[in-house]
């Protein structure tokens, strides 16, 4: 069923595993067949993501895609790793004066 399908024409349900394709609008390079749209129907699921880069949040109720200041922020640091990985932060363990172990 998803032999051609793959990143962003893919939507997986955030209630569920299920991943199929999603709407047209998204993404209609391969004559897509909306298995996510028909999950979300028959399931009652209402939020999915898409699975590519552009991780898009969709909303069956209102039939569109969500934007989010958080989600947005967090797509964009995502690519700021990806593309200039020497602008970012290095997590590292806290150093603490005193063994924990003792």
């Amino acid at each position: 069923i998803l032999s051609r399908a793959s990143g962003d024409s893919l939507i997986q349900c955030l209630e569920c595993d299920m991943v199929g394709c999603g709407p047209t609008f998204l993404d209609n390079r391969y004559g897509n067949n909306q298995h996510a749209m028909l999950h979300f129907l028959m399931s009652g699921h209402k939020f999915g993501v898409t699975c590519g880069p552009m991780g898009e949040i969709f909303c069956m109720a209102c039939g569109d895609v969500i934007y989010h200041e958080c989600f947005d922020q967090e797509r964009e640091r995502l690519f700021v790793e990806i593309h200039f990985p020497s602008l970012c932060w290095k997590e590292t363990p806290i150093l603490r004066g005193v063994d924990p172990s003792s």
